[in-house]
């Protein structure tokens, strides 16, 4: 159901579904479309009543790996390529931040930031930041 707080709705802007629309959901599980459309409140109130959330930048995140690795080279341009590169790598994801917030009593949302973190901070140490590669002007 859309708009009013259904599984389905509410992708596109975002947090417009608040704590009213949460309590309505029927659902078993949100998968939110984009533009975090839940409020945080509505997602922890989802996540008490037992009703899984996987927030909009997970869900997503097969699509933009995907097209990362094809620009990169690493796999090909079609549809099947796509398709297998995002059902590993969402559901290698979900299963993970499911984990986590299980394990650590926490909302999805709060365990995949806390993943992204750690990727971030790990691909910095490993690769670099833009600052670190920008001259600094007190230099010069």
């Amino acid at each position: 159901r859309g708009g009013d707080g259904g599984a389905g709705g509410a992708g596109g802007v975002g947090g417009v579904r608040t704590v009213g629309h949460a309590a309505r959901v029927q659902a078993r599980g949100v998968v939110e479309a984009a533009n975090s459309p839940s409020t945080e409140a509505a997602g922890r109130l989802l996540h008490e009543r037992g009703v899984i959330v996987i927030h909009d930048f997970v869900a997503n995140s097969g699509a933009d790996g995907w097209w990362w690795m094809v620009m990169l080279g690493l796999i090909e341009p079609t549809e099947a390529a796509a398709y297998e590169y995002a059902a590993k790598t969402i559901g290698d994801t979900v299963e993970r931040l499911l984990t986590l917030s299980a394990d650590r009593h926490i909302t999805p949302r709060e365990a995949a930031v806390e993943i992204a973190t750690a990727n971030t901070e790990r691909l910095a140490r490993e690769y670099g930041t833009e600052e670190a590669k920008i001259p600094s002007t007190a230099a010069q």
